[in-house]
């Protein structure tokens, strides 16, 4: 039916054809549906129209006064859904329509006049879908990109390889260490270029992880790649649940292994210094007095 309400969908119809007109009117009057709807009968008015107002969709002839209604269906393409009318059928006219963004094309009748606002109806509709699912492309886009960003901004080396060893996917840290781009990186076997192999080493942990179905975690020094790595190895599995390849991440830890080397290498000089010192030395508690430490010397005294 017809109506001011302004939650119901606005069509804004260009026919200039007075009888043709009337026609659409009366389907939309007729429909238990609720339609505003402005009607005007050239591409002037229409553009005027839609200037006001944007519609909900837009119903054209494809011939008018001052034009052709493919200039409008261009001017609108891809903003709302529209419907091509010709009073001839015509299979070029039709292709051209849908090319330039008419989402339908109709041979003015009697039967299509009478069912015009079924039409607009399904039209609306299909469009409804077509915007949601531009949603849901444009929200999967942008979230793989979001995902690509991050996957590139860690600075962990990180590698997806299968299971017949070949790398699928590495972020730019793990391919800048093997001295490649992230595409070049793609399609190479992984102990190849990560460690200079040509075979897989025999206890190579991507191995033990399909083989056990479980993550695997190991320190790792590999001259190749320059350093000592915190190395782990997490399955990826198909809908199936086949493990088909594993997710690498190596964390260096070069320096802290020469921090804790280093370390290591002070307090043992310490320790020696300390025990073969030639005089009585001995560390005891500030709170108690309590001998926490003594060296040798001390104690043979």
């Amino acid at each position: 039916m017809l109506t001011n309400n302004s939650a119901a969908p606005l069509v804004l119809i260009v026919e200039d054809d007075d009888t043709h007109a009337d026609l659409i009117l009366r389907s939309f009057g007729n429909d238990p549906e609720e339609y505003r709807v402005v009607v005007v009968f050239t591409i002037a008015a229409a553009k005027e129209a839609m200037e006001r107002q944007p519609p909900g969709l837009l119903l054209t002839d494809y011939k008018l006064p001052d034009g052709d209604g493919s200039e409008l269906v261009m001017l609108v393409a891809g903003s709302l859904p529209v419907i091509l009318m010709t009073s001839h059928g015509s299979e070029l006219v039709a292709v051209e329509a849908m090319k330039i963004g008419a989402q339908d094309y109709i041979v003015k009748s009697p039967e299509t006049f009478n069912n015009m606002s079924r039409t607009v109806k399904f039209a609306l509709m299909s469009w409804d879908l077509r915007m949601a699912r531009r949603q849901a492309d444009h929200a999967t886009l942008s979230a793989k990109e979001d995902w690509e960003r991050t996957f590139d901004a860690v600075p962990d080396m990180i590698a997806i390889i299968d299971n017949n060893h070949i790398i699928a996917r590495s972020n730019r840290a793990m391919a800048k260490r093997c001295g490649y781009s992230s595409d070049q990186l793609v399609g190479k076997k992984c102990h190849e270029v990560m460690h200079g192999l040509s075979e897989p080493h025999p206890d190579c942990p991507l191995i033990r992880m399909m083989q056990s179905g479980e993550a695997q975690s190991e320190e790792v020094a590999d001259n190749k790649l320059d350093g000592v790595f915190d190395v782990t190895i997490s399955p990826l599995s198909d809908s199936e649940g086949k493990i088909t390849a594993g997710v690498h991440v190596f964390r260096d830890i070069t320096e802290r292994k020469r921090t804790e080397e280093s370390l290591q290498e002070s307090n043992e000089r310490f320790s020696a210094a300390f025990n073969n010192a030639p005089i009585m030395i001995a560390i005891t508690s500030f709170e108690d007095g309590r001998y926490l430490y003594a060296n040798q010397m001390f104690l043979d005294t």
